[in-house]
C-alpha cells in the first residue's frame, strides 16, 4: 500500500499544525486513514482535522480511553482527492483534559 504518514511526537496540544509540512507530488486518493497514540487520552476524546490546503478534509476522533481510531466506509467516499502540491497539514483540535493522549501517528493509505 501507498501512502502517507501524519506523525505528532511527545504529550499533544490543542494546536493548528501539528505535524510537519506535507506536500504531495501528485493526485491523491485515500482507501483508508487509521491513528494511532502510544498513550490514549483521558477525560475527553482526542479530536483531529486533516486539511488539504485550507480545506477541511477529513475529521476523526479517538475516543478517551481508547488508543485508535479507523475512518469509516463513509468517510472515505466522502473525501475528496487531494490535489497535487496542496499543503496537508494535521490540527489537534481537542485532546484529553485529565491526559491529553501522546505520540499520535495519522496513516492514509491509498
Amino acid at each position: 500500500m501507498a501512502g502517507f504518514t501524519l506523525p505528532v511526537s511527545g504529550t499533544l496540544g490543542i494546536q493548528a499544525d501539528a505535524a510537519p509540512a506535507f506536500y504531495l507530488d501528485s493526485d491523491f486518493t485515500a482507501g483508508s486513514v487509521k491513528a494511532y497514540v502510544k498513550s490514549a487520552p483521558v477525560g475527553a476524546d482526542l479530536v483531529f482535522t486533516i486539511y488539504a490546503g485550507a480545506t477541511v478534509w477529513l475529521s476523526l476522533t479517538i475516543p478517551a480511553g481508547s488508543t485508535s481510531v479507523a475512518a469509516t466506509q463513509a468517510q472515505i467516499d466522502g473525501a475528496a482527492t487531494i490535489p497535487a502540491n496542496a499543503n496537508v497539514r494535521l490540527a489537534i483540535t481537542a485532546v484529553g483534559t485529565t491526559f491529553p493522549g501522546a505520540d499520535l501517528s495519522v496513516f492514509v493509505y491509498s
